[in-house]
This record gives structure tokens, C-alpha cells and sequence, in this order.
């Protein structure tokens, strides 16, 4: 059962917060994804230099986690 109506204000800005950021790295994803399938030289890049393309992305995924650990809630 869901019980909103007895949460708190700020449980209920922090799940909204949380939901915005969610979605907005959903659509950072999709928006890199169709750029790059769409660019010639981002597709030549990720099929020969496999490696590479996955070492910078985790490190975009670390970066970008420690950035979301410093913003304020």
C-alpha cells in the first residue's frame, strides 16, 4: 500500500530529486548512444580501439559518481 500521503516533505523532495537525476542520465545516455552509432568516427573508434572506449568509460562512470556524491541533496 502505498502510504505518500504520510511521508514527510523532504522524503518526498528527495524522491523526486532522485527520479529527475535518474531520468537525466537515462536521456545523457541515450543522447551519447545515438550520437554515437550515428558519427562514422565514433563507431570507427569504438570497433578499434575497443579497449580504449571501455577503460574511458568507466572512468566517465567513477568520475561522474564521485561528482554526484559532492552535490548537495
Amino acid at each position: 500500500m502505498d502510504r505518500s500521503m504520510m511521508w514527510p516533505e523532504f522524503v518526498k523532495e528527495r524522491i523526486h530529486a532522485t527520479y529527475g537525476y535518474f531520468a537525466a542520465s537515462v536521456a545523457a545516455t541515450a543522447g551519447v548512444a545515438v550520437s554515437a552509432f550515428r558519427s562514422p568516427a565514433m563507431m570507427n573508434l569504438m570497433m578499434r580501439n575497443s579497449w580504449v572506449v571501455l577503460g574511458a568509460s568507466l572512468a566517465a562512470m567513477i568520475g561522474s559518481g564521485m561528482i554526484a556524491r559532492y552535490l548537495e541533496s
